[in-house]
């Protein structure tokens, strides 16, 4: 049975529903009243943020995992370059710092590069949704904020 009720009365409706019905056995009923909105968002938003986390951790280790193959791509390329350092004297300490300094370069600008394209993806967004773009100051080392409100 489905009972309509005012706003702000379902709880106490479904608390008293089964003994209004049937006062010698109010057991024979189940009352499940709606859940309360604030909790429910509450509860979509915490879900949505552990959603979005677990995309930005596949994210991060699908970059690295390309940031890695672009290494070794490199490494694998470069071998006569490799072996004319070390012929004019460059240490395998030299060469592995080159290269690591090379995949942290491409690492930091991959970052800088998707994190202003995510702010103007999120700005656009805003901007066709009619909504006030809302930009943390950290947002460009922590692309990890809500950005949009709806005014």
């Amino acid at each position: 049975m489905l009972v309509s009720t005012r706003l702000g009365a379902a709880r106490q409706i479904a608390d008293e529903a089964a003994l209004a019905l049937r006062p010698e056995h109010p057991e024979y009923f189940s009352a499940i009243p709606p859940p309360d909105p604030k909790a429910l968002r509450s509860d979509v938003g915490g879900d949505l943020s552990q959603l979005f986390l677990l995309l930005a951790l596949v994210c991060l280790f699908i970059g690295a995992v390309g940031i890695a193959n672009t290494t070794l791509v490199s490494v694998m390329e470069r071998t006569a370059e490799i072996e004319l350092g070390r012929a004019l004297g460059a240490r395998g300490l030299h060469i592995t710092v080159q290269f690591l300094a090379e995949s942290t370069l491409l690492g930091l600008l991959g970052g800088l590069v998707g994190t202003s394209l995510g702010m103007v993806g999120v700005v656009v967004v805003c901007a066709v949704q009619k909504w006030t773009p809302v930009l943390a100051t950290r947002a460009e080392f922590v692309a990890a904020s809500s950005p949009c409100r709806n005014w």
